[in-house]
């Protein structure tokens, strides 16, 4: 029997039939793995599960494991028909997951449940179906999907449900498709121009002149004269306009005496 590690758990492959065949009809599931609960014991829980993926393309299709064919941005629901002779307390999960960039740590991202008697937990942050059918979307980027025993667990790394014996299927994906990305806001000084992100803006100091365009350039500043240096060229020039006619009338005088 071959065994491979995937996301949050280990998933036993090749001791199941991984038949697929369209939306509309069941595929045929040999042999399923993980039918007890917990799923290290002879306590029967589970008679079958099937899973329906709705593609993002329009396309669905019918798979026995979700390890099978999940895609990033897919609608899951899953089919279970629980044991006769289960405890009729079992309660089962579909839970979805982002995984982070660069770490380990992966955070709910969908999750339903389904409980044959009382859930006695409400804050797991699942919703309660009214029917043994549960659905959660797929994100549309690096996920993990998980069906399971019992409560989802909100954020978590790799292995917890499988080491408490309570993963029935899992799956993965989208592992070239990063959940979180960061746009920098790129802002830059030249010669008296200051750029920013669109939807920013900058002051302007004391007696600079600014504008504003679309472009990103959010202001343009130059240099003020000041105040003080307007008032002093302002006199200087009212003096030289007096000492012109001072001038011009001492010419006048003095002609008018020599004469």
């Amino acid at each position: 029997m071959l065994v491979f590690t995937a996301g949050t758990a280990t998933v036993q492959a090749a001791d199941h039939s991984s038949t697929k065949s369209s939306a509309s009809s069941p595929p045929t599931c040999n042999s399923q793995p993980n039918l007890n609960d917990p799923t290290n014991s002879s306590t029967a829980a589970l008679a079958s599960y099937y899973f329906v993926l709705q593609h993002s393309d329009g396309h669905s299709e019918s798979v026995c494991s979700l390890g099978d064919d999940v895609q990033p941005g897919d609608t899951v629901t899953a089919h279970f028909t629980f044991a006769s002779n289960s405890s009729g307390s079992e309660e089962v999960t579909l839970v979805s997951y982002t995984k982070t960039e660069g770490s380990k740590q992966q955070t709910m991202s969908d999750c339903e449940s389904f409980s044959q008697g009382t859930d006695t937990d409400t804050s797991d942050g699942c919703s309660a179906a009214g029917q043994a059918q549960l659905t959660v979307s797929v994100p549309n980027c690096d996920f993990q999907i998980d069906f399971i025993y019992g409560e989802a667990i909100a954020s978590l790394t790799p292995g917890p449900y499988s080491s408490q014996h309570r993963l029935i299927s899992s799956g993965s994906g989208g592992e070239d498709q990063s959940c979180s990305s960061t746009t920098p806001s790129p802002t830059s000084s030249v010669s008296g121009i200051t750029t920013s992100a669109p939807g920013s803006s900058s002051g302007s100091g004391s007696g600079a002149a600014s504008s504003s365009v679309a472009s990103g350039v959010s202001g343009i500043s130059t240099p003020g004269t000041g105040s003080g240096l307007g008032a002093l060229r302002l006199a200087l020039g009212l003096l030289l306009i007096v000492g012109g006619v001072v001038a011009l009338l001492w010419g006048g005088w003095r002609r008018a005496t020599e004469i």
